[in-house]
């Protein structure tokens, strides 16, 4: 088991010169490819206590041409959970930099923005966010790795920040691959009623595809809202078949399902394959 203590900081002023400093070495290696920088994260509010790292989300023109990045330290960790948001990561004296990267519309900075931007206007919630932190980071169960992935610490405040993003109105369309608890009862609930039940045939939530590498899972969210799942396997280096996708009954013929294939498309192309 992985169980890195997570520890929490007292806020810092000195955070946002960081971020600053940071944000100017990454223009200076990319140039034109940037379009926006955005300082993301607990580190960017202020008052907030936090683990230290500077996140922060970069918008290039294209995310290949991020991969220069390298050459000023970072290292490449690729997209994790969310499709088309590469990560990288750097390591200085001074502090641990995580920067998401996207290309413009993507729903992670639109997300990213408006929970950041409800803890600075809101003392209420920031307190009670802080609380929350507070009260995982004493459990120290929470330092482990569910999966091998995500520390319990990360997966346990899903709830609270989409409590607060559905306070603050937030209704982007977004894709992400299954990895909260949440997430998969709803992708197998859905796959269940939509596609299974209606031929009769047993649905199994512990098949071998659910972990096995090769295939992918995903669900669009309306805002914090799951309304379709997808299943994509790739089949070799350059073809992948599309398995399923299904929306829930209550979002029908409202173009999530549309909207899920496009995203899915994009991704793949993204690396190198065609969907048979």
């Amino acid at each position: 088991m992985n169980r890195k203590p997570i520890i929490l900081h007292a806020y810092n002023s000195i955070w946002p010169e960081l971020f600053i400093a940071e944000a100017e070495l990454i223009r200076n290696a990319l140039a034109d490819h940037v379009i926006d920088l955005h300082h993301i994260g607990s580190t960017s509010v202020p008052g907030l206590a936090a683990k230290e790292d500077i996140d922060i989300c970069l918008v290039s023109d294209d995310l290949k041409n991020s991969l220069a990045l390298t050459e000023i330290g970072y290292i490449f960790k690729g997209e994790l959970n969310i499709p088309l948001r590469t990560f990288f990561s750097k390591n200085s004296d001074i502090s641990k930099v995580n920067l998401h990267v996207v290309e413009q519309g993507h729903h992670f900075l639109a997300l990213n923005l408006c929970f950041r931007n409800t803890l600075c206007t809101n003392d209420s919630v920031r307190i009670a966010y802080q609380d929350l932190k507070t009260r995982l980071t004493n459990d120290p169960v929470n330092f482990e790795r569910v999966a091998g992935r995500f520390p319990r610490y990360t997966l346990e405040k899903h709830n609270f920040i989409n409590d607060v993003l559905d306070a603050a109105g937030y209704e982007a369309l977004s894709v992400v691959r299954c990895t909260h608890y949440r997430e998969w009862d709803a992708y197998h609930r859905i796959r269940n009623e939509q596609i299974f039940a209606p031929i009769n045939v047993k649905y199994d939530p512990n098949h071998l595809t659910i972990s096995d590498a090769n295939h992918h899972h995903f669900v669009c969210m309306h805002g914090t809202k799951i309304v379709s799942v997808a299943h994509v396997e790739f089949l070799n280096n350059h073809e992948a078949a599309l398995r399923s996708l299904a929306t829930d009954e209550p979002f029908k013929c409202k173009g999530y399902g549309r909207h899920l294939m496009k995203l899915l498309e994009r991704w793949l192309t993204h690396h190198d394959r065609t969907v048979l």
